[in-house]
């Protein structure tokens, strides 16, 4: 009976860690193969499984699917493509992020939320994927953050 039990519990964690292992979007995980390396010689006793704590998921903040309006997608990629362009007039960008952040005021959006839609957007152009040098792609992209976060918390 014990050791059914002790079978359930163990393929209950490895069925919890599982998720963990999957590459979603640009996020990897741990890899479940590692945590469990030797499972069968090292097999932790019934007490020891049932002490292990259950664990718990970090909150997902992802926006989720229409936070923000379609348009509003739209008019900033229009933006971003157009500064991409040319870096040197970004008011057409400042004042796309300023409309996107008070959209996000008004649909309780979160400011990490906010910059990965704006992240989602920059690396889908194909005028930055296509740019040369990595080192200019990112420049222009703390730029473009920079000016994100202080439309957010611009009065």
């Amino acid at each position: 009976m014990e050791d059914v039990s002790l079978r359930r519990r163990c393929a209950w964690i490895k069925m919890r860690l599982e998720p963990l292992t999957r590459c979603h979007s640009r996020k990897t995980f741990a890899d479940a193969a590692k945590l469990f390396d030797n499972f069968e010689l090292s097999r932790p006793s019934h007490a020891e499984l049932l002490a292990i704590p259950l664990m718990m998921m970090a909150h997902d903040s992802t926006p989720g699917p229409g936070a923000l309006d379609p348009e509003t997608i739209d008019t900033l990629r229009l933006a971003l493509v157009q500064y991409v362009a040319t870096p040197s007039d970004g008011e057409s960008l400042r004042q796309t992020l300023d409309n996107m952040a008070a959209e996000a005021h008004e649909k309780s959006i979160l400011p990490e939320q906010l910059l990965v839609v704006l992240k989602d957007v920059w690396y889908s152009l194909p005028s930055v994927r296509a740019m040369s040098d990595p080192s200019e792609q990112v420049r222009l992209l703390q730029r473009v953050v920079t000016i994100c976060i202080k439309e957010y918390y611009a009065d």
